[in-house]
């Protein structure tokens, strides 16, 4: 597997005006890391923002091993479903420019009235059709497991096994798994065959105090993000797994917890690195 990470880690830097997409590429590459992790969401200008970070790619040694968008399939309203599948298809093609081999994608989120049975044969449709979109570019879709609505390990295989394309695949995030109530290193185990892309995440069960950003799980467990190790994610024994499995994708240490993301991210890096 190749080591990377994902510019998320630092989304508070970024809001501060203290990182560009360009000065974290050149952290990635200074840290050691083999790929970093891209997201729309830090565009200002796509057509000019995209080869500018392929180049500063090129320029520190990096590759670009993922690039991750936000849609969001679960719309009742028709029109906004067809925004969405136009979103995912721009974002194949923007994955192919910035020569990303896998597009992290989401399923949707949710909203009231709406489950997994209202919502599958929407996402069905759309899946169907990015993947034979995505195929034309040779490019992986990746669903992360994210919400409830495709956050389980058994939703996301679901919809794997019906879209049934080789170009649909999954994003296994180890820390969303805990908000579905569901322990990572079995929903890994239940996804193997299939993961194309790892978030490496962590996330601490919170039960005196309660920290300003908290997730509850759908069982009204409380948790907080931390640095990788000091959770409940089983980062060890997932990359054990892994390793096992021989499993050659992308895996992206993504740090959600409070606090100087710099020093978070120092700490999660050191202890991934000692199981890789």
């Amino acid at each position: 597997m190749k080591f990377g990470i994902s510019m998320w880690s630092f989304v508070t830097e970024y809001h501060k005006g203290n990182m560009t997409v360009e000065q974290f590429i050149a952290y990635a590459s200074e840290h050691g890391y083999e790929l970093v992790e891209l997201l729309d969401y830090f565009w200002k200008d796509a057509g000019t923002d995209i080869p500018h970070a392929r180049a500063a790619a090129k320029r520190h040694g990096i590759e670009i091993g993922v690039y991750s968008i936000g849609n969001d399939f679960a719309h009742a309203d028709v029109e906004e479903r067809h925004k969405a599948i136009a979103y995912v298809k721009r974002g194949i093609n923007e994955a192919a420019e910035i020569g990303a081999p896998v597009l992290r994608i989401f399923g949707g989120s949710p909203k009231p009235g709406l489950d997994f049975a209202r919502v599958k044969p929407w996402f069905l449709d759309a899946l169907r059709e990015c993947a034979t979109h995505a195929a034309g570019s040779k490019i992986t879709l990746a669903m992360e497991n994210h919400g409830t609505l495709s956050g389980s390990s058994a939703q996301i295989l679901e919809l794997i096994r019906e879209v049934n394309s080789p170009w649909f695949r999954a994003t296994a995030d180890t820390g969303n798994f805990l908000l579905v109530d569901e322990k990572p290193l079995d929903a890994i185990q239940h996804l193997a065959p299939y993961i194309a892309h790892v978030h490496c995440k962590d996330f601490a069960a919170v039960e005196k105090e309660i920290p300003s950003e908290v997730s509850t799980s759908l069982a009204g467990k409380k948790y907080s993000g931390c640095a990788i190790g000091k959770g409940a994610a089983q980062i060890g024994p997932i990359i054990a797994f892994l390793k096992q499995r021989a499993y050659n994708g992308p895996i992206s240490l993504e740090y959600e917890g409070l606090g100087d993301p710099y020093a978070g991210v120092a700490q999660s890096q050191k202890f991934v690195k000692q199981y890789l």
